[in-house]
């Protein structure tokens, strides 16, 4: 039997777990959600900066380091062991470009999906459009579609960006034969079969990879971020 406390409340009486309290907003307000996205976009356009700033000197050095040992063993036969890493750097360079290529590729694709949200808040009238109007248009797709203002006639012309991937290979490709070649001659059985191997696989892989960075741009606004 339960005492009364003489306040209309029992002792042994069970108390009721406390609510919380409703908040009348609750949900960010649409400033609110942009401030938050524009700091996001700032974060990642940094990161996508930073990526760019130390691709090209990182590419210049080791090309510059590549083409000075091709040269050296070209011109010293009793060096022909530099013929066996030539590839190799290579293939190190190209991949370390294509990874920070497909990080990038990755970045864009959230910056433009910001930028859409942001157009949302904003009641569908653009604000921010390097990445959704202008980068989508002249940067991703492999081949550019242009039209003047004021004009019917449209230009289609290949992605510089894709001339410069296919030029790179078979500007390299020519080196990797002859390094791969040289390499085979003086390597003992069977061990130049598996270094010929390697080198033929990873050339491959890189050369497919290497146009990635246009795969990932056009599907970027596709993926299903929310399910495996």
């Amino acid at each position: 039997m339960s005492k009364s406390t003489g306040k209309g409340t029992s002792i042994n009486e069970p108390t009721k777990p406390l609510q919380p309290k409703a908040e009348s907003n609750a949900s960010l307000t649409k400033e609110k959600q942009a401030e938050i996205l524009l700091v996001e976009y700032d974060r990642l356009s940094a990161e996508v900066r930073m990526f760019v700033e130390q691709y090209s000197p990182k590419f210049t050095v080791f090309a510059v380091f590549v083409l000075a040992a091709f040269a050296f063993a070209f011109q010293n036969p009793a060096y022909q062991i530099i013929y066996v890493a030539i590839p190799l750097f290579v293939f190190l360079i190209g991949y370390t470009s294509v990874a920070q290529g497909h990080i990038i590729s990755i970045l864009v694709g959230r910056i433009r999906a910001i930028e859409e949200k942001i157009t949302l808040l904003n009641g569908g009238e653009p604000i921010l459009e390097w990445e959704t109007k202008i980068a989508s248009k002249l940067f991703l797709p492999a081949l550019i579609r242009i039209r003047l203002i004021g004009r019917k006639r449209r230009w289609i012309i290949p992605n510089p960006i894709l001339l410069s991937v296919v030029f790179i290979i078979l500007t390299v490709l020519p080196m990797i034969i002859y390094s791969t070649w040289k390499a085979y001659s003086f390597i003992p059985s069977p061990w130049n079969k598996a270094y010929a191997s390697l080198v033929i696989v990873s050339f491959v892989g890189i050369a497919i990879q290497s146009f990635s960075y246009f795969f990932f741009g056009s599907i970027m606004d596709r993926i299903d971020f929310d399910n495996e």
